[in-house]
């Protein structure tokens, strides 16, 4: 067995002062050091924490952040569905399409713009509508007469 001196320091047993640092050896054990202080801060030089997406995720998911995807286009293609003069009706479908995903999404609660997808499809509904009316009154006035 070895003797320590106040510091901590193993010395070899029947020495009187520690080799390392001087002091004297004592017969009565040392207690080790108290444990530091609780503290929140990482040690120095550790990675900063990750900090993790505060949105609730569905069920059996893995979590992360929204899936906003489908309503953001939703609402993109609807807006330019009602003012696209070539591809109207195509950007009306898709942004009726991709609104219904978008609501789908939300109310699975992996996605957190259900109004945003619902403003997409109701906009695709209203251009394709809007075309629906151009295409029947281009063809009324074509000029088809009996």
């Amino acid at each position: 067995m070895s003797a320590v001196c106040s510091a901590g320091h193993a010395n070899a047993e029947g020495t009187k002062y520690c080799a390392t640092c001087g002091l004297a050896i004592t017969s009565a054990p040392v207690a080790p050091p108290p444990p530091p202080p609780f503290s929140t801060a990482p040690p120095v030089g550790a990675p900063p924490n990750v900090v993790s997406y505060p949105y609730a995720s569905a069920p059996g998911s893995m979590g992360g952040p929204p899936r906003n995807g489908m309503g953001v286009a939703a609402l993109v293609l609807g807006i330019l569905s009602l003012v696209s003069y070539c591809f109207g009706p195509i950007l009306g479908l898709l942004a009726v399409i991709f609104g219904g995903v978008g609501i789908s999404r939300a109310n699975q609660g992996s996605a957190t713009n259900k109004g945003m997808a619902t403003a997409g499809l109701v906009m695709g509904i209203i251009g394709l509508v809007l075309w629906s009316i151009v295409l029947l009154a281009a063809m009324a006035s074509s000029g088809s007469s009996y």
